[in-house]
C-alpha cells in the first residue's frame, strides 16, 4: 500500500513539474517580448530569441517526462 501511495505521489509531482515547466516556457518569453516589443529594431529581433527560449523550455519538459 505504501509503495502504491509513493508511486501516486511521484506521478503527481512529475505532472506538477511538467505543468509548471510548460507555463514557464511560454510565460517568460512572452512577458519579455511584451516589455520590449515597441522598441524599434530590438523588438522584432527578440522574436528569434523568444523562439529559442521556447524550444529550450520544451526540451526541459521532455527531460522531465523521461525521468
Amino acid at each position: 500500500m505504501q509503495y502504491s501511495n509513493n508511486k501516486k505521489m511521484t506521478m503527481f509531482s512529475k505532472a506538477a513539474a511538467i505543468s509548471q515547466a510548460i507555463i514557464n516556457t511560454y510565460q517568460s518569453p512572452t512577458a519579455a517580448y511584451a516589455s520590449i516589443a515597441g522598441i524599434a529594431y530590438v523588438g522584432p529581433a527578440f522574436g528569434a530569441a523568444a523562439a529559442a527560449a521556447i524550444a529550450a523550455g520544451i526540451a526541459n519538459v521532455q527531460q522531465i517526462r523521461s525521468q
